[in-house]
């Protein structure tokens, strides 16, 4: 499946960073959390789905994300071990959460929750109307 991926954390206060790859491994009609990687292949965060808000018509939904500062090194291990698995398809990437045997997914498991524990405090908050394109960001301060 082609994805129209053009997503984009814009601030008045900071520059712009554009999102390149999206590795989600919880998906309901786009993604729900997952880690993202920024075009300047160093700056990553973890991701969530906070809100949703379901419109009469098709399309006008609105998701609300929070983004949580994460190690490039968690984004590059994540791809690698769960990767082995299931080949990436970039730009967005959502892996079917099934692996050969229970040693291999409790494994893939504790990374999962180990990126999540790992995560900094809450810097962004993401308003979007199909998950691919941001409507608003704000910062958040504190």
């Amino acid at each position: 499946m082609a994805v129209n991926f053009d997503l984009t954390i814009e601030s008045p206060a900071v520059a712009s960073i554009k999102v390149s790859r999206v590795a989600a491994w919880d998906w309901y009609d786009g993604p729900t959390e997952g880690l993202l990687q920024c075009e300047d292949s160093i700056t990553t965060f973890y991701f969530r789905m906070l809100e949703e808000r379901i419109a009469d018509n098709d399309g006008d939904d609105v998701r609300i994300y929070g983004l949580y500062p994460s190690e490039l090194e968690l984004f590059n291990q994540f791809v690698a071990e769960v990767g082995a698995h299931h080949p990436p398809r970039w730009p967005v990437w959502w892996p079917i959460w099934r692996f050969p045997n229970e040693e291999i997914a409790a494994a893939d498991d504790r990374l999962m929750q180990s990126v999540i524990e790992d995560a900094g405090k809450l810097q962004w908050i993401v308003a979007t109307s199909d998950a691919f394109q941001s409507v608003r960001t704000f910062p958040v301060v504190g």
